[in-house]
């Protein structure tokens, strides 16, 4: 019992600093643990962003991201940042200024100074933290900021029209339990075009509902590429442990989602049957 308190201490841990005014606080947390899932995805659409632009036709790709936080994902997509440099600017900045407002204005200049000026993405974020999604939109990280929780509702106007003009739906650490129902609602009126969804599951996640609910709606699910992605270090013994109870529950081989301490996880794509035919997963680029 006392590890199972463990491990639930950790997760309340990061779920406290997920949702303040400053980020500063929730990345001191993870940067030890060498959380790297943001990185991940952002050079995968660095490196095929123009393959899905073409496929879908658009001259910028629409990306939603589910579960966007503080916006690290658009800090690497607009900065070419990596993650250790984003640790490492707030790492040298936390103790600048006791003032959240005024580190806030010093966080937008610094990303204004840094910014590139590749405009091929309009990103949006979505997640039930306001504050830390407002960090997010002060700073330029995200074009368009939706905090609602689709557990409770349907998606607003305002969300069911971005993501009608959504290419790529992708997240970097939702809570399984809950990605079904909030999917199924964003994907409910999309119309013709369905987007493409973009994921990297912990090998302790239970995905099998998801993967139910996707092929229900047309969609085939690959890897891209063949290998695991570093998404994290354990925090503790109790974590790694309850980790890897759970896979085992699942079926799972935990040796095929631990190395060396890591979770590792693959990047996976979820596109329709038609758009699947229509290019290879192999023209993807990791």
């Amino acid at each position: 019992m006392s590890n199972e308190r463990e491990s639930r201490t950790a997760q309340e841990i990061f779920t406290a600093s997920y949702n303040l005014p400053d980020p500063r606080r929730y990345y001191s947390l993870l940067a030890p643990l060498g959380y790297r899932q943001p990185e991940v995805v952002a050079n995968f659409l660095h490196a095929s962003g123009a393959v899905i632009r073409h496929a879908r036709g658009h001259d910028r790709l629409h990306v939603l991201d589910f579960g966007s936080g503080y916006g690290a994902l658009g800090a690497m997509l607009r900065h070419r940042f990596s993650i250790r440099e984003l640790f490492e600017h707030y790492e040298n900045t936390r103790a600048e200024s006791a003032q959240a407002g005024e580190t806030i204005q010093g966080d937008r200049s610094f990303f204004s100074q840094h910014r590139c000026h590749d405009s091929s993405f309009e990103l949006g974020g979505l997640d039930i933290a306001g504050q830390a999604l407002r960090y997010a939109l002060t700073c330029g990280l995200i074009d368009a900021a939706f905090e609602e929780n689709l557990l409770l509702g349907e998606p607003s106007a305002e969300l069911a029209a971005f993501v009608a003009q959504t290419d790529l739906i992708v997240e970097t650490g939702a809570v399984y339990d809950v990605v079904v129902a909030c999917y199924e609602k964003l994907l409910a009126g999309v119309g013709t075009r369905p987007p493409w969804l973009l994921f990297g599951p912990r090998g302790d996640a239970d995905t099998e509902p998801l993967r139910r609910m996707l092929h229900r709606r047309g969609y085939r699910i690959e890897s891209i590429g063949t290998g695991r992605h570093r998404y994290r270090q354990f925090m503790n013994p109790a974590e790694r442990q309850a980790a890897e109870e759970r896979m085992r529950a699942l079926g799972r081989r935990p040796a095929d989602h631990i190395q060396a301490g890591w979770f590792v996880n693959p990047l996976l794509l979820a596109r329709p049957e038609a758009d699947a035919q229509s290019l290879s997963v192999e023209s993807f680029i990791t």
